[in-house]
């Protein structure tokens, strides 16, 4: 294993910096860096093989201290998670009074290092943005580090219970094969896991199913280091092409591949750990060409402040759209750019000048006892004024909130008896001329106004779902033509909880065919900072498809207050109506 005399390995800050870019691009720009958050496994990759780089000692059978482990790793992570936090959670009691009460165990879970399974636990969809919208959604990935550096000294203990067998074999060559066994391990389970009909985040946010990064990163660090670095002083040539070769893989993925694909979690996320562990070894092994080349000072104070960018990023980019009202104007993607990188840089200079300043005396006390207090409590004092004068519209958004929840019940029950019924039907008389000329297929927006739906419209058929995604609809259009309930007029309504590409869009009016006569519906959803870039998708499509027609709600649905709930998405009966009105008439029914 290599580890730095000076604790900096050339060119690593620079593979963080490439990896965090991915991660910002794919929040602010999903459906041009489809596959950005393949940055995320890039990060466990790096993190796994600096993980044992870093404490060479403790694999060598020498002295290991897990309580100054365990303090450096919290000092490390929790002052700038702590702020972050804070200054987030009062941005939101004041723009989103009912907000707190509702992430406070969302933020307990950050906290205490197991934030990945609570999503997980309350089915809060990593690829369905809407139903688990918050400027903390991203900290999963912090619960799995969390684990992570747990995890590694225990893995140590076992190594050194049995290090005197494993010496026999060859310590280095035992360590590098089981971990590498247990990073195929992961990677079936995770394989073996994924279902094509359900949500993936069980495998995403998992902590097993995602240990194959870290364990081949862990495995990386086993290899030598002074022959590679002779074979490729060499043979130069040799190592550039295998660089370009691993990154454009990386590329590639991260310009092409969904999230929620089978072939994401069937083999492309670990091929895109696997190269990104050949890029780094190659960087390691190459320190005077492709090291020094990804040591740029632009590159190495972006690796630095990665951790810091990616704290910042999602709170930033939640708070911007909510100015925004969703807008997809570029300037508001520089404008989040420039927050991110102003703030994730300011404050890493602020943190070194406090680091290079010596925090001893009369200076240290009075931070320690007296200023840091200080701010504390003027922060919770704030906090707690701001609570009590909202609290009016905490009680008015909750009553709201369950009366929203209680009405989409109801639809989904009455939904589901019309649909068990319309499904006898054509079950009792397989050879009869299909009942129903229209379809509408779409999400809880879809299912508020089924109802009405149904009175204003003879002959339709609802399928409506609460946190629907566009690239789940293939499986529901396949059910329905198995049990004739497609008509040949279909109304669409997709986009509400999550951008989708126009690739998506296409493979589901080819599956309906050109026979059919589809009609779209945009998406309104002034909160959320993706409708822009939903309907943006949904205009491409209907002008790419002459079968396919635009029913724009979004336009329709503005300045009309009163027919939404507070989220302003879902639809009171008032707006269902208008909903169900607006359909009929721009399908001509």
């Amino acid at each position: 294993m290599q580890a730095s005399s000076r604790g900096h390995i050339l060119g690593l800050d620079g593979l963080r910096a490439l990896a965090i870019t991915g991660i910002v691009l794919y929040h602010l720009m999903p459906q041009l860096v489809p596959g950005g958050y393949l940055g995320v496994t890039l990060f466990f990759t790096l993190m796994g093989y600096l993980i044992l780089v870093k404490n060479p000692a403790a694999v060598q059978g020498k002295s290991f201290h897990a309580g100054a482990y365990y303090k450096k790793k919290f000092l490390r992570l929790y002052p700038s998670l702590l702020m972050v936090l804070l200054l987030s959670s009062l941005a939101l009691l004041l723009l989103y009074p009912s907000y707190p009460r509702r992430i406070l165990p969302e933020v307990l879970s950050v906290l205490f290092g197991f934030n990945n399974w609570w999503q997980i636990a309350q089915n809060a969809s990593y690829f369905t943005r809407l139903s688990n919208s918050s400027p903390f959604t991203h900290l999963w990935f912090l619960g799995l580090t969390l684990q992570y550096y747990l995890i590694w000294p225990l893995l140590l203990l076992l190594l050194n219970r049995f290090r005197p067998r494993i010496r026999k074999l060859g310590l280095r060559r035992v360590c590098f094969w089981t971990l590498i066994l247990l990073s195929l391990l992961s990677m079936l389970e995770a394989g073996l896991l994924y279902r094509p009909n359900q949500d993936p985040s069980r495998i995403y946010y998992g902590t097993d199913t995602r240990a194959f990064s870290l364990f081949l990163g862990m495995a990386a660090a086993f290899l030598p280091v002074r022959k590679p670095r002779a074979f490729f002083k060499r043979h130069r040539t040799a190592g550039h092409t295998i660089s370009i070769l691993a990154a454009i893989g990386i590329l590639v993925l991260s310009l092409t591949l969904d999230g929620s694909s089978a072939a994401n979690y069937r083999g492309l996320m670990q091929l895109a750990s696997l190269l990104f562990a050949l890029l780094m070894l190659m960087v390691i092994w190459m320190p005077s060409s492709l090291g020094q080349l990804l040591d740029h000072p632009i590159l190495r104070m972006t690796g630095q402040s990665s951790y810091l960018i990616y704290l910042l990023m999602y709170p930033v980019i939640f708070f911007v759209g909510h100015c925004s009202q969703g807008s997809q104007a570029p300037l508001w993607r520089i404008l989040c750019l420039l927050l991110i990188a102003g703030l994730s840089f300011g404050l890493r200079f602020l943190e070194q000048g406090l680091h290079s300043l010596s925090l001893s005396g009369r200076f240290r006390r009075l931070t320690y006892r007296y200023i840091f207090p200080t701010l504390l409590l003027t922060c919770l004092l704030l906090s707690a004024i701001q609570w009590q004068l909202s609290s009016h519209a905490i009680a008015a958004q909750a009553q709201d909130q369950a009366q929203m929840e209680e009405e989409l019940k109801n639809q989904e029950k009455q939904q589901d008896q019309r649909n068990a019924t319309a499904q006898q039907e054509e079950s009792d008389n397989p050879a009869a001329s299909q009942k129903y000329t229209v379809t509408a297929i779409g999400d809880s927006v879809l299912l508020d106004a089924s109802s009405a739906l149904s009175t204003q419209i003879p002959g339709i058929y609802v399928d409506g779902k609460v946190s629907r995604q566009a690239w789940a609809v293939s499986d529901v259009i396949a059910s329905l033509q198995d049990k004739n309930l497609l008509g040949n007029t279909i109304i669409l309504h997709l986009g509400t909880n999550g951008a989708f590409r126009q690739s998506v869009g296409q493979n589901i009016i080819d599956q309906l065919g050109s026979e059919r006569q589809i009609y779209w519906v945009t998406v309104f959803a002034p909160s959320v900072p993706w409708a822009a870039q939903s309907n943006a998708t949904i205009r491409a499509l209907a002008a790419a498809n002459s079968n396919v027609h635009l029913i724009d709600w979004a336009n329709y649905a503005k300045g009309h207050r009163s027919w939404f709930f507070s989220d302003g998405i879902h639809l009171k009966p008032e707006g269902q109506k208008a909903y169900a009105d607006l359909i009929k008439t721009s399908c001509g029914l």
